[in-house]
């Protein structure tokens, strides 16, 4: 069974939600079956600032966009009642994710080359 309740946050709200907090621990697949494709999702997730382009740049592997919204995704969590206060694990576990999905794909990586996708330094990587 499911209702509507707007006395604790609106939907878009709930969406912004459900993907911080889903794109930690699904898998690719899932993620998209999920969430990405999700009717109900794709109905309002391009109206929540930033939102979209940091799923998609995930899901796509574009992290160097996906790096530039990140930056902007972490001042929403910061400023969110519910998510504030673990700002710091969000962004700890988002890089490690982002890191462990772009290092699958690859047997050997150059820190230069891994720097050069993420549009940071290659001292940055190492640290």
């Amino acid at each position: 069974m499911t209702f509507t309740n707007y006395e604790l946050f609106d939907y878009k709200t709930f969406v912004f939600y459900t993907v911080i907090t889903n794109i930690f621990h699904l898998d690719r697949v899932t993620l998209h079956n999920k969430i990405i494709e999700n009717s109900d999702v794709v109905a309002c997730i391009r109206d929540i600032p930033n939102i979209n382009a940091f799923l998609e740049s995930f899901y796509t592997g574009n992290y160097k966009k996906f790096f530039e919204v990140f930056l902007l995704v972490i001042e929403d969590v910061k400023s969110d009642y519910f998510l504030g206060k673990h700002c710091n694990y969000f962004i700890k576990e988002m890089r490690i994710k982002v890191y462990s999905q772009f290092l699958h794909s690859y047997k050997s990586v150059t820190l230069d080359n891994m720097a050069n996708s993420f549009g940071v330094s290659p001292k940055f990587i190492d640290s």
